[in-house]
């Protein structure tokens, strides 16, 4: 989806010395690259798709096999009630909800100030990016901001494969777990810095605290900012037809975590604990 996502920006970077009014509306938006260029993004995705989240090498006829099961299982699903409510319900919800979560969602990706919010976040966002040396005010063209997005998946997948694999020696380890093996510490890093967060293992009978707390938990918070900063970059892409400009991905990296994941882990945690739910250090 990311290199998905960088195809388009790349379309419309090319297009940037082309004299043209923004689109009229969401269908002219998606008819202005062409043809070719959505069947080549296409392409890209089912490339990537098939050699890093399928079975095509060992299976090839489980892509078919697959997306008819899948189908089929969604379909079935339908008339199961969640959390008690008819579907009904979870469509009012969705349409009170995506006013004001979309307004707010924009106020973050626009760098806007937020009522309260950016007063109790604000300057902590600062501190952030005065540590970090990031210049939030430096846009980035589509090359820059996808070496950013590639540069710090890379970093994150050495780190939480390192953890993974060296965890025996580590602290936080109570249970004494070994480190993982190599292919299921890459299986496992590679699944949750893209923000799949699959699993074949029992968590609690193999991984020790630290690893899940520094390891999977912190990628819980930054594979998705990653995936919502390319989306932001996708969204200008279509929007700034005039510039070659997507950005800054470590600002938006930096603003998606603290504004949006975070209160929201809060909130959640709050309910969650409310309820019983918790995980301590005890045994």
């Amino acid at each position: 989806l990311t290199l998905l996502a960088l195809w388009f920006a790349w379309v419309w970077w090319r297009r940037r010395d082309r004299p043209a009014a923004p689109p009229a509306s969401v269908v002219a938006a998606f008819r202005g690259p062409g043809w070719k260029a959505w069947a080549a993004g296409v392409a890209v995705f089912a490339l990537v798709f098939a050699a890093l989240f399928s079975v095509w090498f060992s299976h090839p006829g489980g892509i078919v096999d697959g997306a008819i099961d899948g189908i089929d299982y969604w379909l079935s699903q339908q008339p199961v009630n969640r959390g008690g409510m008819p579907w009904p319900f979870y469509l009012v919800l969705l349409a009170v909800l995506t006013p004001p979560l979309g307004a707010y969602i924009a106020r973050v990706y626009e760098g806007r100030r937020i009522p309260v919010v950016s007063a109790v976040l604000g300057p902590v966002e600062r501190v952030m990016y005065r540590s970090l040396r990031i210049d939030a005010a430096k846009q980035q063209g589509w090359k820059a901001y996808a070496s950013a997005v590639l540069a710090f998946s890379v970093a994150s997948f050495a780190l939480l494969y390192a953890i993974l694999r060296l965890q025996g020696h580590l602290p936080l380890n109570p249970s004494d777990y070994p480190g993982m093996t190599w292919f299921t510490a890459f299986n496992t890093a590679a699944s949750f810095v893209t923000n799949t967060n699959w699993q074949f293992y029992g968590g609690e009978s193999t991984l020790s605290y630290l690893s899940q707390m520094a390891g999977l938990a912190v990628q819980n918070f930054v594979s998705a900012a990653v995936g919502m900063a390319v989306l932001a970059a996708v969204i200008r892409g279509f929007a700034r037809r005039g510039t070659s400009q997507l950005g800054n991905f470590w600002a938006d990296l930096v603003r998606v975590t603290l504004y949006l994941l975070v209160p929201l882990a809060v909130v959640v945690g709050l309910f969650l604990g409310s309820q019983g739910v918790l995980q301590t250090f005890s045994d």
